[in-house]
């Protein structure tokens, strides 16, 4: 929120979009309120989609579908870290700088490389700041391309692993789950990961840097009950009885 006057500016288009369907009331509450929450000098939020969940009161999956739609449609610039559940920076495209050394300017969300690359619609070209969404001439083309590179790089870029689980806090992949289902087969670990998850949220100064290594120690302490040996211990007593046997009875291969 601007510190010199307290208000946030927005465009009169905005409500443009919802009449045409571009945006929804939903997507529209969300841009506002990243707006308000967005730096003055460089027009960037820190947030998530588990953010917008807490303070609006939407469901996590809506959030995440609303972020989603609101950067097809060219209104926002996210740079999530894939595999992170962490706030990450998310740029409000057309943001209207009041303060800092670009003041009087507006980000262009779409062109910046990077959080820290980021680059500004010239004062001498400034885009109408409260018309159509977009650039005056060859908007819809301009749009249209940055787009298409974009997906691009999304096709470019190494998919990301497959969650057995997915909370606010805690990620847990296929590839960990089977490895510690291995480990601990008397683990209910679908419950454990939401009880480890809650404990993450009570708990943010102690936020683990490497989630197997914590999610280990966590099954770590729940000792197999007594009188419930695993198939693999069924197994190997089985196997030294029968070699007992064997030994005992001259039986020789």
């Amino acid at each position: 929120m601007s510190k010199e006057n307290g208000f946030v500016p927005l465009r009169r288009g905005l409500w443009e979009h919802v009449r045409d369907g571009r945006m929804s009331l939903t997507e529209a509450a969300t841009f506002i309120y990243i707006c308000s929450q967005a730096d003055t000098r460089n027009g960037i939020w820190n947030g998530s989609a588990g953010a917008l969940a807490g303070e609006l009161g939407i469901p996590p999956r809506t959030a995440r579908d609303v972020l989603e739609k609101m950067e097809q449609g060219d209104y926002i610039r996210r740079f999530a870290v894939p595999g992170r559940h962490r706030c990450y920076p998310i740029l409000v495209h057309k943001f209207p700088l009041t303060q800092g050394e670009h003041n009087g300017e507006q980000l262009n969300a779409l062109e910046s490389k990077s959080p820290a690359e980021l680059s500004y619609f010239p004062r001498e070209q400034r885009v109408e700041r409260y018309g159509e969404h977009g650039v005056k001439h060859g908007a819809a083309q301009r749009r249209s391309e940055n787009r298409n590179k974009r997906q691009e790089k999304k096709k470019e870029a190494p998919a990301a692993p497959s969650l057995s689980f997915s909370g606010q806090h805690l990620g847990v992949t296929t590839k960990q789950d089977a490895l510690l289902g291995e480990a601990f087969p008397w683990v209910d670990r679908q419950t454990e990961y939401r009880k480890a998850d809650s404990w993450l949220e009570a708990n943010a100064d102690r936020r683990p840097k490497k989630t197997s290594r914590f999610l280990h120690n966590w099954f770590s302490r729940m000792l197999q009950p007594k009188g419930k040996a695993n198939a693999r211990d069924i197994n190997d007593a089985i196997a030294t009885t029968m070699q007992g046997y064997a030994v005992n009875s001259g039986i020789t291969h």
